[in-house]
């Protein structure tokens, strides 16, 4: 009793200040494992303890052994949550240095888009000079009906209008271009309907992270439909503070899971895109829900912003 009253506050504190690192872990694997150290620890107390009598509780080898049992608990809990600790620190810098690659990509996808347009630009600059000429003749002339003629077939040839911009936010329409111009490469059809204002009430880094980690998901799976031509149809929403994102896409057969989470096509494991949306879901006390029906995949958040911080 004396051992237990003088260990107990130490016990309380340590087991108080890592509840919470416990609580966080979100892997079902490591519940399913760790119960096995208070249990070995617990029979290996029933194996090897004779029957208690008062000469064998007073004796040193008996208090002394019982010490080092709990303190090698305490180090072998330590131990685990500092490993949990590791990993959880190398799973956030995977994901980061992941949205730094996407913003690099972005960049140099917007760098090409530019340079492609500064080109365009001048040559049409040039072309225009020769076009002016032509119509400054047919004035001079004054053939109308051949000016007329010249205009119309001039107008079939102009270039397509390839510069979007399908919403005010510059952070949020940057990566919908982007993954616009990578589905358009792959020849899927890409529909985007954005209905947000140009300040957020969600932070624009999470927020863009939620979008690249679905749209990423969206053109993997739809890399793999070959009929009927895949799609990807984006749909978001800002009101009364809520932030509604819809990603549907077309999708060859439906993820596998397990323990309610979805298990990556690229890796062994959980998938890390569907992971990170939830967790951002939850820490904006809202929600993300996935579903896949007749071939198509359906991926819902809802995101609760704060108005007294708007981006």
């Amino acid at each position: 009793m004396v051992v237990f009253i003088v260990s107990l506050p130490f016990v309380l504190r340590f087991l108080m200040k890592t509840k919470d690192r416990v609580f966080e872990a979100d892997d079902p694997d490591f519940w399913k494992k760790i119960w096995l150290l208070p249990f070995l620890t617990t029979l290996m107390i029933c194996l090897y303890t004779p029957a208690v009598t008062r000469d064998l509780i007073f004796h040193f080898s008996f208090v002394s052994s019982r010490l080092f049992l709990l303190l090698s608990m305490l180090i072998s809990y330590w131990v685990v949550l500092d490993a949990m600790d590791s990993i959880r620190h190398q799973t956030e810098l995977t994901e980061q240095t992941s949205r730094q690659e996407m913003m690099l990509a972005m960049q140099q996808t917007q760098y090409q888009q530019l340079t492609r347009h500064i080109a365009s630009t001048r040559e049409a600059r040039h072309d225009l000079r020769q076009h002016l000429n032509i119509i400054d003749q047919y004035l001079q002339n004054g053939d109308q009906e051949a000016l007329n003629d010249y205009i119309s077939q001039y107008r079939k040839y102009l270039p397509p209008d390839t510069q979007h911009t399908y919403c005010k936010n510059y952070a949020v329409n940057t990566i919908v271009c982007y993954y616009a111009e990578e589905a358009r490469r792959e020849q899927i059809a890409f529909e985007v309907d954005l209905r947000i204002p140009e300040k957020l009430s969600v932070p624009e880094p999470e927020l863009c992270a939620v979008i690249g980690n679905l749209l990423e998901n969206a053109l993997d799976a739809c890399r793999d439909v070959r009929k009927p031509k895949p799609f990807i149809h984006v749909r978001m929403k800002e009101e009364d503070n809520q932030l509604i994102l819809a990603i549907d896409n077309t999708c060859v057969k439906e993820p596998a899971e397990q323990d309610e989470r979805f298990l990556s096509s690229k890796h062994e494991g959980f998938g890390t895109g569907t992971s990170s949306v939830q967790n951002t879901a939850e820490r904006y006390h809202g929600m993300a829900q996935f579903r896949c029906v007749n071939g198509v995949f359906y991926a819902s958040v809802l995101l609760y912003g704060d108005e007294k911080n708007p981006q």
